[in-house]
C-alpha cells in the first residue's frame, strides 16, 4: 500500500502544479463584469470566447482542487480505518465503475445517476 500512497502523493504535486498553471492563465483572461455574465445568463448579450474560457479554466481548477483534496485524504491510518467510513452512492458508484471496467473492458456501469 506504501506504493498507492506515494502514488496519491505524486499526483497531488502534479495537480498542485497545473492548477497553479490553470490560475495563471485564468488571471490573464479578461474577466466581465458580473452585470455581464447576468446578461450572457439572460440570452441578452452573447457568450464571448474570453467567458466561456474563464468558465472552462474555473471548472478544470474545481475538479483539480477535488481530486487533490480527496487524494491528500489517503494515509496509511485513514486506510486503517477504512472500514469505518460511511460512503455516499456517488463513492459507491466509483467503486463499481472501477470494478465493471476492470472486469468487463469497460462495459457495465456508466455514470449512474442514483446517488
Amino acid at each position: 500500500m506504501s506504493e498507492v500512497i506515494q502514488t496519491a502523493e505524486e499526483v497531488v504535486r502534479l495537480l498542485d502544479e497545473a492548477m497553479e498553471k490553470l490560475q495563471a492563465a485564468q488571471t490573464s483572461i479578461p474577466a466581465p463584469t458580473l452585470q455581464e455574465v447576468a446578461e450572457i445568463r439572460q440570452g441578452t448579450r452573447p457568450l464571448t470566447e474570453q467567458a466561456y474560457l474563464l468558465g472552462l479554466f474555473q471548472r478544470a481548477i474545481l475538479a483539480a482542487e477535488n481530486v487533490a483534496s480527496d487524494l491528500r485524504a489517503i494515509d496509511v491510518e485513514m486506510l486503517r480505518k477504512v472500514h469505518e467510513l460511511d460512503l455516499s452512492g456517488v463513492e459507491l458508484n466509483a467503486i463499481e465503475q472501477a470494478v465493471a471496467e476492470r472486469t468487463e473492458g469497460g462495459a457495465g456501469v456508466q455514470g449512474r445517476d442514483d446517488e
